[in-house]
């Protein structure tokens, strides 16, 4: 604290980097507090609504089928328009990363172990694979869509992978499924920009994807679905991040009980 009083330029450069962080929090708090509908402005995310029958706290009714979460009626309202979509926050880009850089995430694997490799989180061998970064950067952008394909098999028939995906996503389709249709819409650059950005904050970049990720004829686009709750700061962060500078289509839609 005493550097914050004194004089010289160390003290200023301490003051600047104090007045930042206090500005950035403040920003911060202002825009977790804002409506929904303001909050959606000011990242310049589509609004958009969507009524279904509610019969419980959390639950909701679409057509015969009873007790879905919000975001199982937005999935079956989507697959009704043709359009195919994954319910887990981002999962789906990160595991098509995964299997992207996966020759050189074996190659440099701590254990020497492709299983391992397979099964550990993308965002843990950024930090563990740091040095090899640019390494894994080249392989993403120079795999074939064949190879690619190969990958996502492989990664999608690990037992434990599965064991995962069907114990926190029971709800889904089939994994492989939609990451296959994923992987020919979004080209390898796309995957490489994703990855770069990724790679110099993983474990904050992992939170905050909308909950759904959508592919249909005109590519790829997320879909964060709310009900009463406004965009978390994860989210907002994801939004200006990640989403803007890449140029991620991204939209919420807000659920609401429909009127008897």
């Amino acid at each position: 604290m005493y550097l914050l009083f004194s004089s010289g330029p160390e003290s200023f450069s301490i003051f600047l980097v104090f007045r930042f962080l206090l500005h950035y929090k403040h920003n911060s708090i202002m825009m977790t507090t804002l409506t929904l509908k303001a909050q959606c402005e000011q990242i310049n995310w589509p609004l958009h609504t969507m009524h279904a029958l509610k019969i419980g706290a959390g639950k909701w009714k679409e057509g015969q089928v009873s007790d879905l979460k919000p975001e199982q009626v937005v999935v079956t309202r989507l697959a009704a328009e043709n359009r195919e979509s994954c319910w887990c926050e981002g999962m789906g880009i990160s595991i098509l990363m995964k299997a992207a850089a996966l020759d050189v995430l074996t190659k440099r694997n701590i254990f020497n172990d492709r299983e391992d490799a397979i099964r550990r989180f993308f965002e843990a061998q950024c930090t563990i694979l740091k040095a090899y970064q640019p390494e894994i950067l080249t392989c993403i952008q120079n795999i074939s869509p064949e190879q690619l394909q190969e990958h996502i098999i492989e990664i999608c028939t690990d037992p434990l992978t599965q064991y995962f995906y069907q114990k926190e996503y029971s709800h889904q389709g089939i994994l492989q499924n939609f990451l296959s249709s994923l992987a020919y819409l979004v080209d390898s650059n796309l995957i490489a920009k994703i990855a770069a950005l990724f790679m110099t904050n993983p474990y904050d970049y992992r939170s905050g994807w909308p909950d759904l990720t959508v592919i249909d004829k005109n590519g790829v686009s997320f879909i964060e679905v709310k009900t009463t709750d406004r965009l978390h700061e994860s989210q907002l962060r994801f939004a200006k991040e990640i989403a803007k500078p890449l140029g991620l289509v991204c939209c919420v839609v807000q659920l609401l009980p429909q009127k008897h």
